[in-house]
């Protein structure tokens, strides 16, 4: 793999190798294929837009068009900017690529961690009072008072985490 554009350093950045790795191993994995056959020149209709997925991912991260060309064998920023507007219509009228889109987009999040290393679980408690005209089942009760609780109208507090390895 080619090194991302020096002098840019937001591309430093989001297109360290091991970030790049993560998620054409994630798109090669929801497409089916290997990631050498997304860094190929092969243009099969699949692997072309595994290829496309992921530069559209890695735009949407905040590399440069020119950057993530660099680093999906030598591509230019056209052949990127092509692939994000392939990508959106794509997802908007065929299923089969919204499908795989819906898997693989947060990972276009700069915010998502790639290789996350520690996992967090947070215990938390709430007390929310739920008001019906009649007998509620347990499931509606649940569901009204979850409802409630994320709409931010129910106070909630931890009450204890635990931290694993990943």
């Amino acid at each position: 793999m080619k090194p991302p554009l020096k002098g840019n350093p937001v591309d430093d950045v989001i297109l360290q190798p091991a970030i790049v790795n993560a998620i054409l191993a994630k798109v090669a994995a929801v497409y089916g294929i290997r990631v050498a056959a997304i860094r190929s020149r092969d243009r099969h209709a699949l692997i072309a837009e595994a290829r496309q997925v992921a530069m559209t991912l890695l735009v949407n991260r905040g590399a440069s068009y020119t950057g993530v060309g660099k680093v999906i064998h030598p591509r230019c920023h056209g052949t990127v900017s092509y692939a994000r507007m392939k990508v959106g219509l794509l997802v908007e009228t065929d299923r089969r690529t919204r499908m795989k889109w819906d898997l693989l987009k947060h990972l276009g999040d700069p915010d998502v961690l790639i290789d996350p290393k520690m996992k967090y679980t947070a215990f938390i408690t709430a007390n929310v009072e739920v008001l019906a005209e009649g007998r509620l089942s347990r499931d509606e009760i649940e569901r009204r008072a979850l409802t409630r609780l994320f709409e931010g109208r129910a106070p909630a507090q931890m009450v204890g985490h635990e931290e694993e390895r990943v």
